[in-house]
């Protein structure tokens, strides 16, 4: 009869396997579904608390900074592309052309109750959404076919709902002179590709916080 230690170290090395093969490209959907059930699994049981643990003074600072930036767009009524239904999440846009990883990336940001997320699969489907959606934050992939990260973020300045979104570059390329490129584009952060799946929430949130604290100061 398995203990509960067993159970617990079971449900590990099941969740490092699915990370494992997400860090190779590999995730299938049914096991980004999987690795969903076990998030949900691990909140329900408290073992895993929303991204950032104890982080009430942030999600309120996040709130407001969403909310003081939602006053001066228009129109307000249709951020995250709802009516007021969601106006106290921060909206996420998470742009990937490989299905499995915008996958796992939207299971992930969802189960933060302080994040509303949208995907695209390509800069062209994200240029013709954030009118819409007015996301608060873009995180873009670097190599895309066609339009690739960096024209897309140069297009999405031409653009009214996003002249000043701050993006986030996910790449694999964590040169530091590659990085330095990427900031010089106007990218606010980079996060290295593959991310860990667990942690993906609060890197957003991170971001988040650091641009309503920029925009806080004097």
């Amino acid at each position: 009869m398995a203990t509960p230690e067993h159970a617990r170290d079971a449900g590990h090395s099941d969740r490092d396997g699915v990370l494992a093969r997400h860090r190779n490209g590999c995730v299938l959907g049914r096991e980004a579904r999987g690795l969903h059930l076990h998030f949900q699994e691990r909140l329900l049981q408290g073992a895993c608390p929303p991204a950032g643990g104890s982080r009430d003074g942030r999600a309120r600072r996040l709130r407001t900074g969403a909310r003081q930036r939602r006053l001066t767009r228009s129109p307000p009524s249709q951020s995250c592309g709802r009516q007021h239904e969601e106006e106290s999440k921060a909206c996420v846009l998470y742009v990937d052309d490989e299905d499995d990883i915008r996958e796992v990336a939207a299971l992930s940001l969802g189960l933060d109750s302080d994040l509303e997320v949208e995907v695209c699969a390509s800069g062209a489907e994200a240029l013709s959404k954030v009118s819409d959606f007015r996301p608060e934050i873009i995180l873009l992939d670097v190599m895309m076919p066609g339009m690739d990260g960096p024209e897309t973020l140069e297009r999405l300045r031409d653009i009214e709902a996003t002249k000043e979104t701050p993006v986030v570059f996910i790449t694999a390329r964590t040169q530091a002179y590659e990085i330095e490129r990427f900031l010089s584009l106007g990218a606010v952060g980079v996060i290295a590709k593959p991310f860990d799946p667990l942690s993906l929430a609060e890197q957003v949130r991170e971001h988040l916080t650091s641009v309503v604290e920029e925009v806080s100061q004097p």
